[in-house]
């Protein structure tokens, strides 16, 4: 034990460095999991309040649309638009579904829904896809697109993908789809693997 003290008393400045050294590396490490735990705190943060939007059929001849936030958060800044799906899975005549004079941007809270209005004539277009410029969509199919953000101002999108049935000249819902983007764009969507 002697000595020990007499090896440290020699040595005090050496091994004062040395436990600085380590004490940096330690906090170090307890610097960087205070920051993994705080992102993913932030994670789950943005997981509670996230918007989670359902796109439903609505009205006498399903020209209409009801607009259901099923998730815990607000919706904000919602916007409706239409496309058709091109073969390689990404979007063509993708339009707003409402005009300019009857364009709707509008909130809805959490468990909140809204019918949207009637959009009869340009769903009717999507839906007999018979003029030129729907030539180049897989046919019998289009999504209804609503994009949102929630308090964050984070962007999401629902993709509800329609199918026409001929027998009946109308269309069902086949499924609806919620994601969240960065990049602003829209993920390709395969009408094939969605309408199995």
């Amino acid at each position: 034990m002697r000595d020990l003290l007499i090896f440290l008393n020699l040595n005090g400045g050496a091994v004062q460095a040395l436990s600085t050294i380590v004490l940096v590396i330690i906090t170090g490490y307890y610097a960087w999991q205070t920051k993994k735990t705080v992102r993913e705190i932030e994670r789950q943060t943005n997981l509670q309040q996230m918007p989670i939007l359902k796109i439903l059929t609505h009205g006498e001849w399903a020209c209409s649309f009801m607009l259901k936030n099923i998730g815990k958060g607000a919706a904000l800044n919602i916007e409706l638009r239409i496309s058709q799906i091109h073969p390689n899975g990404g979007f063509t005549n993708l339009r707003n579904l409402a005009e300019d004079e009857r364009r709707e941007l509008f909130n809805l809270g959490a468990s909140e829904e809204q019918s949207t209005t009637s959009f009869c004539e340009i769903i009717d277009d999507y839906r007999r896809a018979e003029k030129p410029e729907f030539s180049y969509g897989v046919k019998g199919v289009f999504a209804v697109i609503a994009t949102y953000e929630d308090i964050n101002r984070n962007p999401y999108y629902t993709i509800s993908l329609l199918k026409v049935r001929s027998e009946r000249n109308d269309y069902i819902l086949k499924t609806t789809k919620t994601g969240a983007y960065k990049s602003g764009e829209l993920e390709k969507v395969i009408p094939t693997d969605w309408l199995k």
